[in-house]
């Protein structure tokens, strides 16, 4: 049984607005969408490329906005322990 929540029924499942290129938000639109791409980024464990694509952002949009919010960014890839033997 999982204790995950319940992915938003949306299309991307991770409940990221689609926001047009070159659109700048301000104000109450940029906290939004700030504290939306942290919640995916945190709790639901999206990757920064998955949040890109829902949301239509570039990569470094992204990693500003959690930067900006003071969030610790995942290192890159996957496991570094290999075994050989």
């Amino acid at each position: 049984m999982s204790t995950d929540p319940p992915a938003p029924s949306v299309p991307g499942g991770l409940g990221l607005p689609k926001i047009p290129k070159r659109k700048r938000l301000s104000g109450q639109e940029k906290e939004a969408f700030g504290a939306a791409v942290e919640k995916a980024y945190r709790a639901r464990g999206a990757s920064i490329r998955a949040i890109c694509a829902e949301s239509g952002r570039g990569f470094a949009t992204i990693v500003n906005i959690l930067n900006a919010r003071g969030v610790p960014l995942r290192p890159r890839g996957g496991s570094s322990s290999r075994r050989r033997g």
